[in-house]
This record gives structure tokens, C-alpha cells and sequence, in this order.
């Protein structure tokens, strides 16, 4: 397993695996594997062994879900936020204001 910068968290390297149910490629979003098994286990080990990268989850072969620190997964809702609100921004950006006097409000 090799190191991953923090700063970093929310790229991943991608990882195709083949699946041996279907033979079908399945793209993985996270440098580390488990089984659910493995993490019903011990999940604190499985915690403190992705030193705050994610984690993709296993159930037959097949990616079931990610487990994600929490500062990520913050990270990774902030930038949608931050995304959604370009978005509006760009929508509104041709408009014209209108002058408002803030003793009125």
C-alpha cells in the first residue's frame, strides 16, 4: 500500500478489477479493498490501516460501497455545494440589479 497525500484525498487512482462472477470490468475508486467480511471483522483495523484514504467494499466479488474518513466526505460535500453554487452564480450572472436601500430591509 503505498502513502497518499492528504491534500489529495478526494482524487484516486483508478483500479480495474475483474470480476470473477461475470467476467465483468468494474471500476474501482479507492486504492484499498475489503470484504464485508474482513470489515464486520475488525473494522478499526480496516480504519486505521487506510490512514485516511477510502476504502472500497466488497460483497461477492463486486463494490457494495466506499467508506470515507469523515473530513473527506465533508470535503467531498463542501465541493458540491461550492459546485452548486457556481452554478447559480453563471445562471445569474446576466442579469440586471436592482439598488436596494438597506434601511429598508
Amino acid at each position: 500500500m503505498r502513502s497518499i497525500d492528504r491534500n489529495s484525498a478526494l482524487k484516486s487512482e483508478l483500479i480495474s478489477v475483474q470480476s470473477f462472477e461475470g467476467l465483468a470490468m468494474q471500476r474501482i475508486e479507492a486504492e484499498i479493498a475489503v470484504s464485508v467480511s474482513d470489515l464486520k471483522k475488525n473494522p478499526s483495523a480496516i480504519v486505521d490501516g487506510a490512514r485516511g484514504s477510502a476504502v472500497a467494499i466488497f460483497n461477492r466479488n463486486r463494490v457494495m460501497a466506499y467508506m470515507v474518513p469523515a473530513g473527506t466526505y465533508e470535503a467531498m460535500m463542501d465541493a458540491l455545494d461550492d459546485q452548486a453554487l457556481i452554478e447559480i452564480a453563471k445562471a445569474r450572472a446576466g442579469e440586471t440589479g436592482v439598488p436596494v436601500n438597506l434601511d429598508d430591509l
